[in-house]
């Protein structure tokens, strides 16, 4: 079945927004430099660009779109234009994954699937789990017992939600390990990428806020609430019994100790190690959570230190 004509009049009205210049057939998304005839692409920057693709449909802040529209251009004026451009490729260009379930996959009899779930290849649900509606889980997922999936969620690949995390307490010459009775509870529309693991709480639960973006490799210990609209880069390591605030961002290698509180909207650097509470709005570099300035104090007395050597 062919696919219907898309113009720049359906994703200007996607959007919400009015479509300045000729409502042409857009063909494909392409990176704004190789952006020709019936592409759409997008430019971030606040001042206008060089040249526009003749023949194709742009994406535009208000200032950099201000005296830029030649007659051969279709522009679209929005705030933030590389979210549009995200949500308009979603819409019109990426093939949702049927509903269904894979004839591998091992779905327990106690699980309850809502409405347009996708489920694949080899994936495995155990009891009294709960999948929210419009989910989707990826091949050789696992969300273990009891988990609670929202609605709109992905699951990347051989990524682990549930699975019992490391407690252990040492008792003279003997390990005993810490009972993991809780479960994980992930809000709507959290997106948790391939070979990550949330374990679930020990005597509470694991807590994933609405929104959130989890990346690949990402390991998140016992009882953490993370809370909304979130990004975890990949790799990064989270400690038992941490709460993050809403809309931080964790970078890639980062490492949070347990406990620690991450205040919303702060900022962890690539490979900080976190040692301590970190307050609202902060920005944390590479060394034990400092904030920058006090990083920047660290390493000029480091530097003059080492200068009298």
């Amino acid at each position: 079945m062919a696919q219907a004509e898309i113009r720049a009049s359906d994703i200007a009205s996607f959007l919400g927004v009015e479509l300045a210049g000729e409502n042409i057939a857009v063909a494909r998304p392409m990176p704004f430099d190789a952006a020709g005839p019936g592409d759409m692409t997008y430019w971030q920057g606040g001042l206008p660009p060089d040249r526009m693709p003749a023949g194709g449909l742009v994406l535009m802040a208000p200032l950099a779109a201000r005296n830029a529209i030649p007659a051969e251009c279709s522009v679209i004026v929005m705030a933030h234009p590389r979210a549009g451009f995200a949500r308009a490729v979603a819409e019109f260009f990426v093939p949702r994954a049927p509903a269904g379930i894979a004839a591998t996959a091992r779905i327990a009899p106690t699980v309850r699937i809502g409405a347009d779930v996708s489920i694949g290849e080899y994936v495995v649900v155990r009891d009294n789990a709960v999948v929210g509606a419009g989910s989707r889980l990826c091949d050789h997922a696992v969300l273990a017992e009891g988990v609670v999936l929202g609605e709109r969620c992905i699951v990347g690949e051989h990524a682990v939600v549930g699975c019992v995390g490391f407690g252990n307490e040492l008792d003279g010459d003997e390990m005993v390990d810490f009972p993991h009775l809780g479960t994980v509870r992930v809000a709507d529309d959290v997106r948790i990428g391939a070979g990550s693991t949330i374990a679930r709480g020990t005597l509470s639960d694991t807590v994933i806020g609405s929104g959130t973006r989890i990346s690949q490799g990402v390991n998140i210990a016992h009882n953490v609430r993370v809370g909304a609209l979130c990004t975890i880069a990949g790799q990064a390591q989270v400690s038992g019994s941490v709460t993050i605030g809403d809309r931080c961002w964790l970078g890639p290698n980062c490492s949070i100790i347990q406990k620690v509180r991450i205040g919303a909207r702060s900022q962890i650097g690539i490979g900080a190690t976190v040692l301590a509470d970190v307050p609202d709005g902060a920005v944390c570099m590479d060394f034990d959570g400092l904030s920058r300035s006090e990083y920047r104090v660290l390493r000029a007395w480091l530097s003059q230190h080492a200068a009298k050597r």
